[in-house]
């Protein structure tokens, strides 16, 4: 079973400790193992947030906040467009899309 990452970072924090209170080298390679291992959990746990190009909550927020204007603005042009061809099913769709994404604005404050 893998590792947590707060119990491999903790063991890591350990190995550092001491390290430097006893100078051993055997605590100076673990820790250095343990920081590769740390390092490439933080690796993968960026990649998986937005494909690794967001790290900053502000900037998630952002893109969020990108998406519901987007999204906003196409779903109000396919309202228009089946409203005015007479697809009430296609219309009722998108008036319920829309309903989603302005609930979605009341919560990111937009």
């Amino acid at each position: 079973m893998k590792e947590s990452f707060f119990a491999l970072v903790r063991k890591m924090r350990e190995n550092q400790k001491e390290y430097f209170r006893t100078r051993h080298p055997s605590y100076l390679e673990n820790s250095r193992k343990l920081e590769k291992q740390v390092d490439a959990e933080l690796d993968r746990l960026d990649g998986s947030l937005f494909g690794g190009q967001v790290t900053n909550p502000d900037d998630v927020l952002s893109r969020v906040r990108d998406f519901v204007k987007q999204e906003t603005a196409t779903i109000a042009k396919m309202k228009e467009i089946s409203s005015r061809q007479g697809y009430g099913a296609s219309f009722e769709y998108f008036q319920g899309q829309e309903s989603i994404l302005q609930e979605l604005g009341k919560i990111i404050g937009q």
